[in-house]
C-alpha cells in the first residue's frame, strides 16, 4: 500500500555563522523549530520517527537497520554523519559498540546528548563534514557509516570520497537516508554502484510505493551498502606484500 505521510514544514531557521559563508546548511534548517514532547518510553525503543518528526527517520527504518545490523553491530563502530536530535542516534547505540556522532550543528548535538543521556557509547563531535572534512577522525576503526548530512550532490559525492579515503582498512557498509527522496543522494549511490565501488544489499525504512510532498516514491526510503572497494585494496595489499615477501626475505618462503 501507499504509505501518507503528514509533512511537517519548518521555516525557522539558525543565522548562518561566518566560518561557512552563508552557505545553506541542511543541519540549521529546523534547528530552531520546537521539537514535540515525546514520552520517555517511545524515545527509548526508538518510535520517534517521520511520523511525529518530518526531519528524522522513520520508524520502520530504524527497525530495519535494527534487524540489519544487530548481529553484526555488537563490536562495531558507526559513524554518523548527521545526527539532528538523537533518535537515529539512540538506536545505532543500542546497536553498535560505538557511535560517533557528527554534525555541524552545536544545537542539534546539545538536543541529542540531552536525549541519549543514558547512553555512554556515543562521541560527539561538532564539525561540517563537506566544509571540515572527516581527517580528524580518521584514525579510528570504523566500519559502518551511516550517511546522512548534507543531501546535494556534490555534498554527499565529498562525504563518500572521504569516507572511503579516511576509513578505507575497515569500513564495511554504508548506510544512506532519503535515497528515495532526494536526487543528489541517489545519484551518488548509483555512480559508486556502478563504478563497482558500492553494492546495494537491502532497503530500509518506508518501501516503494510510499507519498512524499503529494507524489508517489518509487524508491526505499533507504539503502544499505556493502562496501567493494575494500576487497581490492585487501587483495592490492596481499599481491605487495607477497612481492615484497619474495623478493627481500626469501628464507621466509624456505623456513
Amino acid at each position: 500500500g501507499v504509505v501518507e505521510l503528514d509533512v511537517i514544514v519548518f521555516h525557522a531557521a539558525m543565522p548562518y555563522t561566518d566560518i561557512y559563508d552563508g552557505m545553506v546548511v541542511y543541519s540549521f534548517l529546523c534547528a530552531d523549530a520546537k521539537p514535540k514532547t515525546f514520552t520517555k518510553t517511545d524515545a527509548q525503543v526508538g518510535l520517534v520517527g517521520k511520523e511525529d518528526d518530518y526531519w528524522t527517520t522513520s520508524v520502520q527504518m530504524k527497525q530495519d537497520l535494527r534487524n540489519f545490523f544487530q548481529d553484526l553491530g555488537g563490536n562495531w563502530t558507526v559513524l554518523e554523519l548527521g545526527t539532528y536530535r538523537g533518535y537515529t542516534t539512540r538506536v545505532l547505540a543500542d546497536i553498535f559498540h560505538r557511535v560517533i556522532a557528527v554534525d555541524a550543528s552545536s544545537v542539534f548535538l546539545e538536543h541529542n546528548s540531552e536525549n541519549n543521556a543514558e547512553h555512554d557509547n556515543i562521541v560527539y563531535i561538532n564539525l561540517h563534514s563537506r566544509m571540515d572534512g572527516l581527517k580528524s577522525i580518521r584514525h579510528n576503526k570504523i566500519e559502518v557509516v551511516f550517511v546522512d548530512a548534507e543531501h546535494d550532490h556534490d555534498s554527499v559525492l565529498r562525504d563518500v570520497q572521504d569516507v572511503l579515503e579516511a576509513f578505507e582498512h575497515s569500513v564495511r557498509y554504508l548506510v544512506f537516508d532519503d535515497y528515495a527522496t532526494d536526487e543528489g543522494v541517489r545519484q551518488v549511490v548509483d555512480r559508486f554502484e556502478d563504478d563497482k565501488v558500492l553494492k546495494i544489499v537491502g532497503g530500509v525504512g518506508y518501501r516503494p510505493p510510499w507519498t512524499y510532498h503529494g507524489k508517489i516514491v518509487h524508491h526505499w526510503e533507504g539503502v544499505v551498502c556493502e562496501v567493494l572497494r575494500n576487497e581490492a585494496v585487501a587483495d592490492r595489499e596481499h599481491e605487495e606484500d607477497t612481492r615484497a615477501l619474495g623478493r627481500m626475505y626469501n628464507w621466509f618462503a624456505e623456513n
